[in-house]
């Protein structure tokens, strides 16, 4: 099996570029992934950066109107902390969705 070699670059502020960098398997499975997020609405597959440490990638699909409370009161990941609003009642998808558990595979809350 190739290893599936992600990298994911956030946005460092307001208006920044984000990229996602991967290899070809990488790639065909995110093109898997986004085809069950949206029959399901949230799925998880491990991926690896070049050091070899893998990570869960999650997509969720949120079709709810951008000015909706799902949509206002979720949290901004930006890596610059200067441009954190983080206000009381954010929400990060971690808290909404849980972890990914490697060794079973699911995705626990």
């Amino acid at each position: 099996m190739t290893i599936r070699l992600l990298h994911v670059h956030a946005s460092e502020s307001y208006h920044d570029d984000a990229y996602l960098v991967m290899n070809r398997s990488a790639l065909n499975k995110l093109r898997q992934m986004l085809d069950t997020a949206i029959a399901s609405g949230h799925i998880a597959i491990e991926f690896t950066p070049k050091d070899g440490e893998t990570y869960p990638l999650h997509i969720v699909l949120d079709d709810s109107d951008w000015q909706s409370d799902s949509w206002q009161k979720r949290a901004i990941g930006y890596v610059d902390d200067t441009t954190h609003h983080c206000q009381g009642e954010d929400v990060w998808p971690m808290s909404e969705f849980g972890c990914y558990d490697a060794q079973t595979k699911r995705i626990v809350k």
